[in-house]
């Protein structure tokens, strides 16, 4: 015995692919505060053909339809309250594996509650449009409608220096649109999104005292790859089913791919 406390390995934090918790097989990344290096968590390294199964799972989702307007935005309501009583749970997870002072992690955690919030709202005001057609003689007397519908699976890749309000921003509106999403947060910065995507999934449940029917919120809204493996290093923007789709900001899969050829091209040995 020499005196001193054995340290207790810290468990693999499991995320979600398809649907279903996940601990990647024995491989896994380790998490490390900025500011000491100390470890602070593990998660799975999945490989491309975890991505690739996401993205498949998620478009059947997309395909089945049975997540209506009314249900995500009160998903999104509930996220934001259960988010707004966690703040410093939070904010204790952002400051460390973002390496910020407590004070700005705070700032980050409360702006997400707002994300989500405004995301809800927005589910609720999504509407149609109506278009007179008399411009012509032939559309005389008629009107046309338009109505929104999900543009698809949104591929959401986040970076490591807002790792809570970055992935709220892209998650949040998907969900409003009803968007399934495939989240890659940064490696360095898993955590936050990890608690997020568990806290959405919570929301779901508790609606009205009633059950949504099981898994809705758990397939349709989110999957967690916190590194994606592979000969590519990023087969999550070469599934050529996704290439025509746009993530929640605006850029489009086909747009992270080219940059992606860009950089490589640059880091070329010449």
């Amino acid at each position: 015995m020499t005196g001193q406390k054995a340290q207790v390995p810290l468990a693999v934090t499991p995320v979600r692919v398809a649907g279903v918790a996940t601990h990647g097989e024995g491989r896994t990344l380790e998490v490390r505060a900025v500011f000491d290096g100390s470890l602070i968590g593990r998660v799975p390294a999945l490989r491309a053909e975890d991505v690739t199964r996401a993205c498949e799972h998620a478009q059947v989702v997309l395909e089945r339809g049975d997540f209506p307007q009314h249900q995500r935005a009160r998903v999104l309501e509930r996220a934001a309250q259960l988010l707004s009583e966690r703040i410093e749970e939070f904010a204790h997870t952002i400051a460390l594996e973002a390496g910020k002072p407590i004070r700005t992690a705070r700032a980050e955690a409360t702006r997400a509650v707002d994300t989500l919030t405004f995301s809800a709202v927005e589910a609720r005001k999504l509407a149609g449009e109506l278009v007179p057609l008399g411009a012509t003689e032939s559309g005389s007397g008629r009107i046309g409608f338009a109505l929104r519908v999900p543009i698809g699976v949104i591929t959401a890749i986040t970076p490591f220096n807002f790792p809570l309000s970055l992935v709220a921003h892209k998650i949040g509106p998907a969900i409003a649109a009803g968007c399934p999403v495939v989240l890659k947060p940064a490696s360095q910065t898993p955590l936050s999104a990890i608690d997020l995507v568990e806290l959405l999934v919570e929301a779901g449940p508790t609606l009205s005292g009633e059950l949504l029917r099981q898994g809705l919120v758990d397939e349709l809204l989110l999957y967690v790859a916190p590194k994606l493996l592979g000969p590519q290093g990023f087969p999550l923007v070469d599934l050529p089913e996704l290439s025509d789709l746009q993530d929640a900001v605006g850029f489009t899969v086909a747009g992270v791919q080219r940059l992606e050829d860009d950089i490589r091209l640059r880091l070329r040995p010449r």
